[in-house]
């Protein structure tokens, strides 16, 4: 969660926090809403949050993405017919459905010119059950989300002038179980997609090739980013699993253990700028910002670059914000790279654009 309070040069930062949770999320939805008002609540007390408004994210988890190409028509047409092309394509109650569109340009198909849509749709009973979270909480939604919106607007607050329109920008989002790619012209989204790979996974597999715990794969993972060249595990508390091994070495069983896993993520991402480029006909990004909780690890960074043959860049959803006290952010340990979509959501313009505004 953050929270912004306006000053001279736009936003300044007044309260953050995150809440881990020790495993994942129940499915059952009772379970589940008790483990976000847990978290919600100890947050809303402990790092000096104010007032009751607030933007949510709806998590990827609760939505369906799809792109379809629809023909010009009336946008109350277009919504209607967007609908039904939801109810078929993604199987949900007519009743029960819920969804939002973003329309990212308009391509050639054949003789025909149509418009490329990203069809994103959830269910009542999911919006429900966030907003009984927030009413336990008493918080007060004042819009709902989904996460390539708010991605968009934490990055595409850079792009200002006339001439940044054409600009053309990929964002690739390293969650724990899952990755976001994002494409945008100018603030305007082209492209989006996930993929079922993530951070976690990276440690299930060094688990897999070490025989140990995922607990203690992590572990390794961490340790040997902290490690210095001259470093050796046995000096870093690594001993039971690599000895006296150097960090040369930890890092070539890293990256033996974890290249399938990296390769496939690498693969992945190179199809969606491969998608961007056919289908509206531009170049391809000349670079990638990479954000999200599982982007601390360099060998990400390094192995998709390589890949891929792109210069990827950490990037920091922060920029341009008034940090006054970064001891706001004492609750996280990696970076600033994780905040990238609830900064977006906090970025949302109020009605009233008065006061403290907060995004979950």
């Amino acid at each position: 969660m953050v929270q912004f309070a306006p000053c001279d040069d736009g936003y300044q930062i007044h309260a953050a926090g995150r809440y881990d949770f020790a495993t994942s999320l129940p499915e059952a939805p009772e379970d589940r809403e008790k483990i976000l008002i847990q978290g919600c609540k100890q947050l809303m007390s402990e790092r000096g949050f104010k007032g009751r408004q607030v933007v949510v994210g709806l998590p990827d988890a609760a939505l369906q993405f799809k792109n379809v190409r629809m023909p010009r028509m009336p946008e109350d047409e277009l919504r209607q017919a967007l609908h039904w092309e939801a109810v078929d394509r993604f199987g949900l109650s007519d009743d029960q459905l819920s969804v939002q569109h973003i329309t990212t340009g308009e391509i050639r198909q054949g003789d025909e010119v149509k418009n490329e849509i990203i069809l994103m749709a959830t269910t009542e009973p999911q919006i429900r059950s966030y907003m009984n979270v927030l009413s336990a909480c008493d918080l007060r939604p004042e819009s709902i989300e989904p996460a390539p919106v708010a991605l968009a607007r934490c990055f595409g607050r850079k792009f200002r002038r006339k001439a940044d329109e054409s600009q053309v920008s990929a964002i690739v989002d390293v969650g724990k179980r899952l990755s976001r790619v994002l494409i945008l012209r100018g603030r305007n989204i082209v492209f989006y997609k996930t993929i079922d790979v993530g951070g976690e996974h990276l440690s299930e597999a060094v688990a897999r090739q070490l025989h140990v715990s995922i607990e203690d794969a992590a572990k390794v993972r961490r340790q040997y980013v902290g490690m210095k060249e001259s470093d050796t595990s046995e000096g870093r508390g690594g001993d039971s699993l690599f000895g006296k091994r150097s960090r040369e070495e930890i890092g070539r069983s890293l990256y033996d253990a974890t290249r399938k896993t990296l390769d496939g993520l690498a693969s992945e991402i190179g199809l969606c700028l491969r998608y961007y480029t056919v289908t509206f006909r531009g170049a391809r990004p000349n670079h990638i910002d990479m954000v999200g909780i599982g982007a601390w690890d360099p060998q990400i960074v390094h192995s998709i670059g390589a890949s891929l043959d792109i210069n990827i860049e950490l990037a920091d959803p922060l920029a341009g914000l008034e940090l006054n006290d970064l001891s706001i952010f004492d609750s996280t340990s990696d970076g600033f790279e994780g905040w990238a979509t609830v900064v977006g959501l906090a970025l949302r313009p109020s009605a009233s654009e008065v006061g403290k505004r907060g995004a979950a």
